[in-house]
Parts: C-alpha cells; sequence; structure tokens
C-alpha cells in the first residue's frame, strides 16, 4: 500500500513541477495565443512556429520595402515634377490667365527664352508606420535625404540624376526585436512636356539596402538572436499630369504605375538559424489630384489626395490592396531662382497599417 501512496505524490510532485515549470512559482499567468507571449512578456515553446520566431525582416519586410519605395519615388516624381512644370513659378500662372507668356522653370522668363537650365535640388523627409495585426505588430521611422540635378534640354524635356540614403529604425514586438536597415539610390529621371497642359515624367533607379536584426528567442534561454542580410532593390515610376489654371486657383491631377523588387540574400542568424534567400514585388497604379491656390505670387498652400491600388503585394503581412493618401502643404516662390515645398501626408483606409509622412524640398535654379 505505501508503494502506491508513493507513486501517487510522485506523479504529483511530477506535475507540480512541470507545472510551475512553465508558468513560475511567483505568479499565475495568462497566455495570449494569438502574440505568442503571457501577460508578464515571457513566451512559450508554442510560438516557435509563429512570427516570435522568426526575424524581422521576413514578417515585415514587403510593408517596410512598400514604404521606403513609395518615400523615394514619391520625392523624385512629384517632388521633381512640381518645381518643373510650365507656368509654376512666380506669377506664371497669373501671367499667362492675362495672356502674357508663360513662365517656366521659375526662371521668371517667357518659356524657352531663358538661359537658367540648370536646377539642382534637396530633400528631407520622415515616414512613420505603424502595423498594428497582432501576429505582426510593429513601429519604425524611415528618415530619407536626397539630393538631385537635372538640365533642360529645351523647353519640353528635362532629364536629371538623383541621389538618395535612407535609415529605417522599427520596433518588431510581435519577436521582441529591431529590424534596422540602411540604403543608398541611385535614380536618374526625366520630364516631358507634352504641351502647357499634360506633362509625362518618368524615373528608374536602384538601391542597395544593409539590414541588421534581432529577436528573443521565445524557446530555450530567451537569449538575443542577431543575424544581418542585404538586398537589392530596383524600382520605376511612370506618370502621366495635367495642370489647369484659373487666375490664381490650380488644379493638377495625375495618374501613374509603380513597380518595385526587392531581392534579399540568405544569411544566418547567430543561433544558426538559417533563412533563406527572398524576393518582394511591388506594383501600385495610383491617381490623385492637387488644388492649389497662388497668394501675391509668393506663396501657394494646396490639398491634395491620391487613391491607390496594389496590384502586387502577395507577401505582404498587410495586404490591403487600396489605400488614400491624403495631403496638405505649400510652395514658397523667392526671386527668379528659388523654389521650396513643405507637405504633410497621411495614408487611409489600409487596415491595421497606419502610415504619416512630413518633408521638405528646396530648388535653385541657374
Amino acid at each position: 500500500m505505501w508503494i502506491s501512496y508513493v507513486f501517487r505524490l510522485f506523479v504529483v510532485t511530477v506535475l507540480a513541477f512541470g507545472f510551475f515549470s512553465m508558468v513560475g512559482t511567483n505568479e499565475a499567468r495568462a497566455v495570449d495565443a494569438t502574440s505568442c507571449t503571457d501577460t508578464s512578456g515571457y513566451s512559450y515553446t508554442a510560438c516557435a512556429g509563429s512570427n516570435a520566431a522568426k526575424p524581422g525582416a521576413t514578417v515585415i519586410g514587403a510593408v517596410t520595402a512598400n514604404a521606403a519605395v513609395s518615400q523615394t519615388v514619391g520625392l523624385i516624381s512629384a517632388r521633381v515634377s512640381q518645381f518643373s512644370r510650365v507656368a509654376k513659378a512666380p506669377g506664371g500662372r497669373v501671367v499667362a490667365a492675362k495672356g502674357g507668356p508663360l513662365v517656366a522653370l521659375g526662371t521668371g522668363t517667357a518659356a524657352g527664352g531663358g538661359d537658367n537650365k540648370v536646377g539642382i535640388w534637396a530633400n528631407g523627409s520622415w515616414t512613420r508606420v505603424v502595423g498594428s495585426k497582432t501576429a505582426a505588430k510593429f513601429d519604425g521611422s524611415i528618415w530619407t535625404a536626397m539630393i538631385g540635378a537635372d538640365y533642360m534640354f529645351d523647353k519640353n524635356f528635362i532629364g536629371g540624376l538623383a541621389l538618395g540614403y535612407e535609415n529605417a529604425e522599427y520596433d518588431t514586438s510581435f519577436n521582441n526585436g529591431n529590424t534596422d536597415s540602411t540604403g543608398y539610390t541611385v535614380a536618374p529621371y526625366f520630364i516631358a512636356h507634352i504641351n502647357d497642359t499634360f506633362s509625362v515624367d518618368f524615373n528608374v533607379g536602384y538601391s542597395r539596402v544593409d539590414y541588421d536584426l534581432d529577436r528573443i528567442d521565445p524557446i530555450g534561454n530567451f537569449n538575443k538572436i542577431t543575424g544581418g542580410t542585404d538586398s537589392n532593390r530596383w524600382f520605376g515610376a511612370l506618370n502621366l499630369n495635367g495642370d489647369w489654371e484659373f487666375d490664381s486657383l490650380a488644379l493638377g491631377a495625375n495618374i501613374g504605375t509603380l513597380y518595385a523588387r526587392e531581392d534579399r540574400d540568405a544569411f544566418t542568424e547567430s543561433d544558426t538559424t538559417t533563412i533563406d534567400s527572398d524576393n518582394i514585388d511591388v506594383g501600385r497604379i495610383n491617381a490623385g489630384f492637387r488644388l492649389g491656390y497662388l497668394i501675391e505670387n509668393v506663396v501657394e498652400p494646396y490639398i491634395s489626395a491620391l487613391v491607390e491600388y496594389d496590384y502586387a503585394n502577395e507577401k505582404s503581412a498587410y495586404d490591403d490592396r487600396v489605400g488614400v493618401v491624403l495631403g496638405a502643404g505649400f510652395n514658397v516662390f523667392a526671386g527668379e531662382h528659388f523654389s521650396a515645398n513643405i507637405e504633410g501626408t497621411a495614408t487611409e483606409a489600409r487596415s491595421g497599417l497606419a502610415i504619416y509622412s512630413a518633408n521638405a524640398t528646396v530648388r535653385i535654379e541657374f
């Protein structure tokens, strides 16, 4: 009989030991199976196959690459074309509305009649991206700096080259880690005026991006696991733009497409986990409008809206295909050679994803 009691005591002891080994001896913890953590931040073996056991770039790489490409292409397409379209210089629309010659490229001279054919510009921008889906939560920012120079070959055609630097830092709460990246971009661009109303801008580019990753091991001793990889990103964008002037009121519209591909190299994490190479495709069609009002031929406040449709985003953890980007800003035209722009935007209608941006650009022509 005593053997039976010893056996029962042994079983109870083993069960108790297993229970307290799992939940701890200080307190009972409730497990959130969807986030792979308990209320005290501990992770469990059951999460080994979840996003908690994956480096950040493999989970949110598509959405962060999408945001980075959108920012880079947007700076080139919107900013450069905005400052180089016919009748965007101080007083250009007012003079044209009164029957005078159009002013081109901020020169203060009639289109095709000035000597100012070279333009240089610089831009700085910040974008915050927040993802709130339970299994892929993250929060981070992208900082981008770009410089560019272009030449007006004739009154209807401009070609230039842009160079860029980007730095992104994301807190990836789904794996208690971080995803940081640094990238360098080179992108030629072209702008062609079809007539006084319509223009086309086109740019292609290449970015080399380096990733530094870390996460907390959801099993074992909860150690920090680190890793790093590189990627090659290629992109291109084409836009058709229309501009109409009514005295001091300006209406703009555009429709275009963007495509990018990022190829990420395979790498091995510090715990010897091998991560295969991967590629990300981003494809988008967009259409929008812009409404501005020129004040004293110097300041032009405006509002804008852009509808986006992603025709390629299959690998994104945030796979809503439609987004709406709302923006507001103002242009400043100072003298014949200098112009500047400040703008803020917010992306709406993408479930679980919030994107906010602010940027400033200056342009000088000579």
